[in-house]
């Protein structure tokens, strides 16, 4: 049942629409019946995902490599050190970040426990304001100064009309969504669909920060070297989100408009940190239970992912009879250790936009050689050059004490008065 009371269709695209429901009976009904669904076909997913699963232990065991993860990492050069530093990491942060995020949404929504279909759930008023596309182009272009006038200058020039670098309004006949996309040495083509909402401008300085990768790079380097690996890729165009939101912070002039924004980094945050990090950590068991010798049942798969659920929400989570099944709804799982890419690089870009956030000159010098370097080296020692290191826990620790310090003021901001 929809909004309205009427009945609704509930597919896999309409799915992520109900479960954000402000009406929680319509949010509640939707995962029931979606999750309870997955439980009924369960077998034949596990199924499918066991014989993918044995496809990765059987061709890393044919190359030699210890492990599936082994050799899914070693495909991009990168160390296991990485994967299991966050892990390690986003563990040991759960009490003070992830858990206390739950306890907020149980008291921000008056509920006595936090579901699954509350995460979802709108936490606080959402901005509505409208901005045109003149609008969007100074927002994004103030935004984006700390990387320096030659970059906000190269911006600008993108996007004057004359350029043909962006189409920017939603047509007949074209598709949603947007993308950037580059052939060497020729302009990048960024595609949008402007609906004159805030949210349209964190998608055009995001596709930007695509395009300026692109440009940087294929500049600085040979074709071959060109194209940042995948490890790399989303962390120019996060960075740019991420000054996007810095200087929208500052400017807010609203206690609703500033808890509008820093909900959003919350909710960025657990969707791109803890979230993926759980899923991560979901691939690491179920590849080692094939590997011990173990067979993949619905019921065990289940198990295993309802309890990392359990362990990343914590104490205020109640976690639902079908929650265990959520993992039928995620493609990546069958693509063999991706997702984590998605918290590293949102980690990266947090550290490094912190780092030219704080007007340290040398920071902004080594981001602006790390859009240049593409694809030169290999991905860990191109961030460490820009002052990343990924193989040890401190850089990975801004994006947790940025997320309990954003807790911070939001619970300072809706506090009850005394």
């Amino acid at each position: 049942t929809g909004e309205d009371g009427k009945p609704a269709a509930l597919t896999m695209a309409s799915f992520p629409s109900f479960r954000g429901s402000a009406n929680r009976d319509v949010r509640r009904e939707a995962v029931e019946k979606f999750f309870g669904t997955l439980r009924a076909f369960s077998r034949s997913f596990t199924a499918s995902l066991d014989m993918a699963i044995k496809a990765d232990v059987l061709v890393a065991r044919a190359r030699g490599y210890g492990s599936a993860l082994e050799a899914a990492l070693d495909q991009s050069a990168i160390p296991v050190t990485v994967f299991e530093t966050l892990m390690r990491t986003t563990e040991q942060n759960l009490p003070k970040t992830l858990h206390r995020y739950v306890t907020l949404r149980k008291r921000l929504l008056g509920i006595d426990r936090v579901h699954y279909f509350d995460l979802y759930a709108p936490l606080l008023p959402q901005m509505k304001r409208s901005v045109t596309w003149p609008e969007a182009i100074e927002l994004a272009l103030s935004a984006l100064k700390p990387l320096g006038p030659d970059y906000v200058k190269a911006v600008a020039a993108a996007l004057d009309p004359n350029a043909r670098w962006v189409d920017v309004y939603p047509n007949k006949g074209k598709r949603s969504g947007a993308y950037c996309n580059a052939s060497y040495r020729d302009r990048p083509v960024v595609f949008l669909n402007f609906m004159n909402e805030l949210e349209d401008v964190f998608t055009l300085v995001h596709e930007f920060g695509h395009a300026m990768h692109f440009v940087a790079s294929h500049k600085a380097q040979e074709f071959v070297n060109a194209d940042a690996p995948i490890f790399l890729a989303e962390i120019a165009s996060t960075f740019n989100e991420e000054l996007l939101l810095d200087y929208l912070l500052q400017k807010a002039t609203t206690k609703e408009e500033r808890l509008a924004l820093l909900s959003k980094r919350l909710e960025n945050i657990r969707t791109t940190v803890f979230r993926q990090t759980m899923f991560a950590m979901f691939e690491k068991i179920i590849h080692q239970e094939v590997e011990s010798g173990g067979a993949l049942t619905a019921e065990r798969v289940a198990e295993i992912y309802a309890a990392l659920v359990k362990k990343f929400y914590g104490p205020d989570f109640e976690v639902g009879p079908d929650d265990g099944y959520e993992w039928a709804y995620i493609p990546h799982f069958y693509y063999d250790f991706y997702v984590y890419q998605y918290a590293t690089g949102l980690m990266s870009a947090i550290a490094l936009s912190r780092a030219v956030l704080s007007g340290d000159k040398e920071a902004v010098a080594r981001y602006h050689a790390f859009l240049k370097a593409g694809g030169s080296d290999y991905p860990v020692d191109l961030l460490k050059a820009a002052g990343v290191d990924l193989t040890r826990p401190e850089a990975m620790q801004a994006t947790f004490d940025l997320f309990s310090a954003t807790l911070d003021e939001v619970e300072r901001l809706t506090a009850e008065p005394r």
